[in-house]
């Protein structure tokens, strides 16, 4: 059975990945979702991603993760007009930033400001 989690107020479906379990339970969505890869509980990666089950399958070839969370806010499949589906996109990046900024994940990379004189 998964667990969830919040953060910032979004819930996150837990998927333990031990034992190399296929990725064939995520759905190919065409609606934005953030995650978080962790591995012995300790977020290495946090991203964005209209298909879920590719990007943890690219994610697999150079990353060592054992957990992975993903946001419920993707279980919007229509929306009614483009300013909710805009909103949902500026929701999506503002809690990828949130959550890269709070977690400090080893794999993301942090765009600094350089000082030149």
């Amino acid at each position: 059975m998964n667990s969830s989690l919040k953060y910032f107020g979004i819930d996150f479906i837990e998927y333990n990945l031990k034992n190399n379990k296929p990725y064939f339970c995520f759905s190919r969505s065409n609606i934005k979702t953030v995650y978080v890869l962790l591995n012995n509980n300790k977020a290495i990666y946090i991203g964005q991603t209209i298909y879920i089950r590719d990007r943890l399958m690219s994610h697999r070839l150079n990353k060592d993760f054992d957990k992975v969370y993903i946001s419920k806010i993707n279980n919007f499949k229509k929306y009614e007009n483009i300013d909710k589906l805009y909103k949902h996109h500026k929701i999506i990046d503002i809690l990828e930033r949130n959550l890269i900024r709070n977690l400090n994940p080893k794999y993301n990379v942090q765009h600094k400001k350089t000082i030149t004189n």
